[in-house]
This record gives structure tokens, C-alpha cells and sequence, in this order.
């Protein structure tokens, strides 16, 4: 087995460089967008990940047309609002140290 890019004298529809697929238009859920804005949570677009920033403190999510279906982004962004949600919560680390435990301790170890 070869890789076409290693093959000299191919035709050329074998070393045709795909296009990247066409985003189509989704339409966004409402109700989702409305919930998500009232967390308060900073949610950014751009790049290929989704992720919580805790140092910087805000939801980074790639571009709304880049997922499947509108399910899909609000599924991932429910994901990511939650570890928000959660440092806002308990926003001290809490020490796992049998000492720290038994005495109530959240001082990090």
C-alpha cells in the first residue's frame, strides 16, 4: 500500500487536494442561546476545541457552524458551561491530604 504523494506520474485524480466541506446554515435553538447568556458565563468563538479556561475564566467554543446540527453545539457548550458553573461553585481547591480532610482544611497541599 502507497501513500498517492509518494507515487511519481499519477493522474491527477489521484493527487487532487479534497475541498475543505461546505458549513451549511443551522439555525440556533432559542431557547439554548437564551440560557447560556444568562449563566454569565464569557463564551468565545473560534479555533477547533472547546474548553473552560479557568485562569482566564470564560468558555471557548469552536464556530457555531462548524458543528452537525444546533444539538450538537449546545450539548458541548452544556459540557463546558458546567466546569464554569462548577469553579464558580467551589472555586477553592480543596486539599485531597488525609490531615487537610480531617481537619476541614481547603488549603492546597
Amino acid at each position: 500500500m502507497f501513500n498517492a504523494e509518494q507515487c511519481e506520474g499519477l493522474p491527477a485524480q489521484y493527487t487532487a487536494k479534497a475541498e475543505p466541506p461546505a458549513l451549511l446554515p443551522i439555525a440556533h435553538i432559542e431557547r439554548a442561546d437564551r440560557f447560556f447568556a444568562a449563566t454569565g458565563a464569557v463564551i468565545r468563538h473560534g479555533g477547533t476545541r472547546a474548553y473552560y479556561a479557568e485562569g482566564a475564566d470564560y468558555v471557548q467554543m469552536p464556530p457555531f457552524e462548524t458543528f452537525r446540527d444546533a444539538e450538537s453545539y449546545a450539548a458541548t457548550l452544556a459540557h463546558e458551561v458546567t466546569h464554569y458553573a462548577g469553579f464558580q461553585i467551589m472555586p477553592i481547591s480543596v486539599s485531597t491530604e488525609p490531615d487537610a480532610v480531617a481537619s476541614g482544611s481547603t488549603e492546597a497541599a
